[in-house]
């Protein structure tokens, strides 16, 4: 079974890998559209739409995503739109495709990734360098963490969800 992760934002972290085997694939997407007056959240929300799908469709039946848990706190109003925005599409096209979806928060990522639930970016891309020296972005990594922590506490690093 594929295990994807995501890290919703303007720039979208991405991960997903085999539950039995471990990470395949990560990097990061960019929804980000000109500023039309008006138009701009559609054609961001059109373009994370048509990404998920493509991105979703060899998985169909045989997936699980998890997401960033939104938070309505998050800094700039256009920020929090963005984040639920994305969300709700997201997880209607994993719904559609037969993708079990789910959520985990940041403060759970941060704090079994670095030992700290207020761990700043730079510390969360430093703890992904030990396993990935490659990864400089901060959503790829919050990704991969949030991967880790699927497999590793929810699924038991075993592909079978932990009871």
């Amino acid at each position: 079974m594929k295990l994807i992760t995501l890290d919703l934002g303007a720039t979208t972290g991405w991960c997903e890998g085999d539950l039995n085997t471990g990470i395949e694939n990560h990097g990061t997407v960019t929804f980000k559209a000109p500023k039309e007056k008006g138009k701009w959240q559609a054609k961001h929300f059109l373009a994370a739409s048509k990404w998920a799908f493509a991105h979703f469709y060899d998985h169909r039946d045989n997936a699980v995503l998890f997401c960033e848990k939104p938070n309505a706190r998050m800094p700039g109003y256009d920020g929090v739109k963005i984040h639920f925005g994305l969300h709700s599409i997201i997880s209607m096209q994993a719904c559609g495709l037969g993708i079990t979806d789910d959520v985990v928060s940041a403060a759970t990522i941060k704090k079994y990734w670095t030992g700290n639930g207020k761990a700043d970016k730079d510390l969360m891309v430093e703890q992904t360098q030990n396993y990935f020296p490659e990864v400089t972005d901060d959503n790829e990594s919050d990704a991969i963490a949030l991967w880790m922590f699927c497999w590793d506490v929810l699924y038991n690093k075993k592909g079978e969800l932990r009871k």
